[in-house]
């Protein structure tokens, strides 16, 4: 019943914040439900709505499944992609682009390349603060 109001919300186009707590929750049912793919496709619409609230949390889920199913290479063009897409937003640091591309690189045994990612990941976080 909370999917099909959350969806209500979302269709009849509610704006700002509104929408945001729409797909919020909507999201989390699913993270709760376990339907890892119905999260990320909710998370996207979001991202593509230019809403910011999501994007983050959107990219964390996108690269991890891919980490899961081993697609490297799509993983290393999604976190180009991310990172591409935070530099246009201001005060918006993209977490888990940095976290996923330096576990990957962690795992491809590059490990200069995942102390950068690490490193950056904890200056910016220290610089937002």
């Amino acid at each position: 019943r909370a999917i099909e109001e959350f969806e209500f919300v979302i269709a009849r186009g509610a704006s700002g914040s509104v929408l945001d707590v729409a797909y919020d929750k909507l999201s989390q049912i699913y993270i709760k439900l376990r339907n890892t793919d119905k999260a990320i496709e909710v998370l996207k619409a979001a991202t593509e709505t230019n809403s910011v609230t999501h994007l983050n949390r959107w990219y964390g889920f996108w690269l991890e499944k891919l980490l899961e199913q081993d697609r490297q290479e799509e993983v290393e063009t999604v976190v180009v992609e991310c990172l591409e897409r935070f530099r246009k937003i201001p005060n918006l640091i993209p977490f888990h682009c940095f976290h996923q591309a330096g576990m990957l690189a962690m795992f491809n045994g590059d490990l200069a390349s995942a102390r950068n990612y690490f490193f950056r990941l904890y200056r910016e976080t220290l610089l937002s603060w």
